[in-house]
């Protein structure tokens, strides 16, 4: 009785750190863009979400736009969802229609401003 207790639980445990692997992931943060909330050498655990599912003012990690040969993710706050305003801190700096998120896509500052690279 007790081993087959024991069974059920080990496999309990592992589909639950399965799951937690592939929804889970740790990070560092580099560099000093979302000072004052988060700090270089911050270590954050974050869940995997999908974009639906993301909020205004939520802090997300994403890939930055392909323009070099950088893998590193970035740390930002969330200003805009698809069809938002496009917050006036990026009004015309990107392709926008009528001055709205596109379908798909999200705006996105760092909190420190001047040391921010921003969507």
């Amino acid at each position: 009785m007790i081993a087959a207790v024991l069974a059920v639980a080990s496999v309990c445990i592992a589909a639950v750190l399965l799951y937690a692997r592939r929804r889970l992931l740790i990070v560092t943060v580099t560099g000093t863009s979302m000072e004052p909330a988060y700090r270089h050498g911050d270590r954050l655990l974050a869940r995997r979400s999908r974009l639906r599912h993301v909020k205004v003012g939520e802090v997300v990690i994403l890939s930055p736009p392909p323009t070099g040969s950088s893998s590193l993710q970035m740390l930002k706050r969330v200003a805009a969802v698809s069809g938002d305003p496009v917050p006036p801190e990026l009004a015309g700096r990107h392709d926008t229609t009528q001055g709205v998120v596109p379908h798909g896509y999200l705006a996105v500052l760092g909190d420190n401003a001047r040391e921010s690279a921003d969507s």
